[in-house]
């Protein structure tokens, strides 16, 4: 099998599928420069999670996603041009993987009162959540574009208020309790949700917001940016019940950072 790197792989394929890198971008729920840097080889390996959201943006066959999954396995290798599956790296020993947060003796030693209550309360809602110091709190579902959110909104002039992954599920309690976590944080002066539809469907987190402010109305603005899987359907919810969403992530952020400063959208 031939040894096509990476960078080459992926702008053989966004060509090949007659899109442009804002438009591939714009699929996939990553910046442009995100996409332009993976282009030319500038970023590290890109995470598994990044790869697959390309893969579905491209619409790659079962083939192709594998072979953009192996040269990424390849970059990642310490050895050039040696393949090293991720499946197949180096793991902690049983022993030690049995001590983080598996052994139920281990767990009760936990002190949750020297823990930030939101964090606390995210980890029993399932929720992967970090907080931080910023004005913009940040729902979003998927690792890579939860970073990605976070450096525009640095980008533009604001400051993340959290790191927070609602995962690819589809239950709108998650959004719910996303909600409930972001504004009990006094420093959260607006609130951005960036959804790319995937696996997640974008009518269910349309549902989850709808259902969260009905709960709990917000005191701070909202900006909704969704895209993907049942989006008509999500925009049309959103809609009837006084709600809007935009579909381009950087205007989207563009908006929420101006709405938490207090200055004018770029």
């Amino acid at each position: 099998m031939e040894n096509v790197p990476f960078a080459t792989l992926l702008r053989r394929h966004r060509v090949s599928a007659g899109l442009s890198q804002e438009a591939l971008a714009e699929r996939a729920g990553l910046s442009v420069r995100a996409i332009s840097d993976l282009e030319r080889g500038a970023r590290r390996a890109p995470y598994r999670e990044t790869v697959h959201l390309l893969a579905d943006a491209l619409l790659l066959s079962d083939g192709d996603r594998k072979a953009l999954e192996t040269a990424v396995d390849r970059r990642r290798s310490p050895l050039s041009g040696a393949e090293t599956p991720l499946a197949t790296a180096p793991t902690l020993p049983a022993a030690v993987t049995s001590l983080i947060g598996r052994d139920p003796e281990i767990a009760a030693l936990r002190d949750e009162s020297s823990e930030e209550r939101s964090e606390v309360a995210a980890r029993e809602a399932n929720l992967t959540f970090i907080k931080l110091d910023g004005n913009v709190g940040c729902v979003v579902n998927g690792a890579g574009l939860a970073m990605a959110t976070m450096d525009l909104v640095k980008y533009y002039g604001g400051e993340p208020a959290n790191f927070l992954d609602i995962g690819g599920s589809s239950n709108p309690e998650k959004v719910v309790n996303a909600l409930r976590i972001i504004t009990s944080d006094p420093n959260v002066k607006a609130i951005l949700f960036n959804i790319f539809g995937g696996i997640t469907r974008t009518d269910d987190v349309a549902n989850g917001i709808v259902t969260a402010i009905r709960e709990n109305p917000l005191k701070v603005p909202l900006v909704i940016r969704l895209t993907g899987t049942n989006e008509e359907i999500a925009l049309k919810i959103l809609t009837e019940n006084g709600l809007s969403a935009m579909t381009d992530m950087d205007e989207a952020v563009k908006k929420a950072v101006a709405l938490a400063t207090g200055s004018k959208v770029a």
